[in-house]
């Protein structure tokens, strides 16, 4: 990818001359061509603020006309402050910031609308999809269905008194998501499509490795896993000879198979990283670049194979992601 990225920690200009508040860093702000903020206050003429705000801060409309020249390209709403001043100032502040030039991420008129991802495209064509959640919330201020709020990623905390005979004493501290955040991110992902021909050239790809032609008499036998249970070294099954190239082979190089479970694994990473550049089908370079990662402690190198005897390939003996990668 070309291009530069800024991202700063939070914001809440609330000056009387707000461009004041970037004065020191809109030059740099202003040579990127992403740059992303976390709003903390509400850029709105009025609002009412609600009981359950703290340290609530409503500035002006003009302030998100300052973030928007400051360089700003895409501000995240997905905070404790959103609703601080009631439903209609976060409609203001989202519009305000969208006449400035700047999208919103993280917040909007329901649920839907909160985890809508901006895509963002950069000088060289690449896709960069934003999105922005929020774990530290005052009551009611994720949205839902038909509520104006953020886009939640709840968790609640459990202490564990670690010595029961010993009250006072330090506590085992539990965090977990709340259960429908994260089913409703992981819904989102999952929703990725795989194209079919994708998914055959990963069939294909996974096919390598399993199939062992000396493990078994019957076809279903036929396999590494076979061998592996006997206790049959691998290499010595693998150097049998049936004709087949053992350098061009690619189930040579390898000491087992890839179960159900790792190839699951891999389609759900890619389509992460398919949910996360913006796009809503994978694509060959997201299964490229997940599957060293996903396969790193799944599948296994071979050290005694013709193919690592090669003096140009010796190195994948101890880099295993360039060896994966070259897989």
């Amino acid at each position: 990818m070309g291009g530069v990225v800024l991202a700063t920690g939070d914001i809440a200009p609330d000056r009387d001359q707000p461009d004041e508040c970037f004065s020191a860093t809109a030059p740099l702000l202003q040579s990127a061509d992403l740059v992303f903020g976390q709003l903390e206050t509400s850029f709105a003429d009025h609002g009412v603020r609600l009981p359950q705000t703290r340290h609530a801060v409503l500035s002006t409309p003009k302030a998100a006309e300052a973030v928007g020249r400051a360089g700003f390209t895409v501000i995240s709403c997905a905070g404790n402050h959103c609703l601080d001043w009631g439903p209609d100032a976060l409609r203001a502040t989202i519009a305000n910031l969208n006449k400035s030039g700047v999208a919103v991420i993280g917040a909007g008129e329901n649920i839907a609308a909160a985890r809508k991802p901006h895509i963002h495209v950069m000088p060289d064509g690449t896709r960069i999809a934003m999105l922005a959640y929020c774990t530290i919330l005052p009551h009611s201020f994720w949205a839902e269905q038909n509520r104006p709020g953020c886009a939640p990623m709840r968790a609640h905390t459990v202490y564990e008194q670690i010595e029961h005979d010993q009250p006072g004493t330090p506590a085992r501290i539990h965090t977990y998501p709340h259960r429908e955040d994260l089913a409703a991110m992981e819904a989102d992902i999952r929703a990725v499509s795989l194209p079919p021909a994708l998914r055959q050239r990963l069939e294909f790809f996974a096919s390598q490795f399993e199939f062992s032609e000396y493990s078994g008499q019957q076809f279903e036998y036929k396999s590494k896993d076979t061998s592996r249970l006997a206790g049959v070294a691998r290499h010595q099954l693998a150097m049998l000879e049936n004709g087949r190239d053992r350098l061009a082979d690619l189930g040579c190089q390898t000491r087992n198979g890839l179960s159900v479970r790792s190839l699951m694994s891999l389609i759900v990473y890619a389509k992460a990283m398919a949910y996360f550049r913006g796009n809503s089908e994978v694509e060959l370079n997201d299964l490229t670049q997940m599957l060293p990662f996903v396969l790193h402690s799944h599948l296994f190198a071979d050290e005694d194979a013709p193919f690592f005897q090669q003096p140009e390939n010796a190195a994948f003996l101890s880099d295993k992601i360039g060896w994966l990668r070259h897989l």
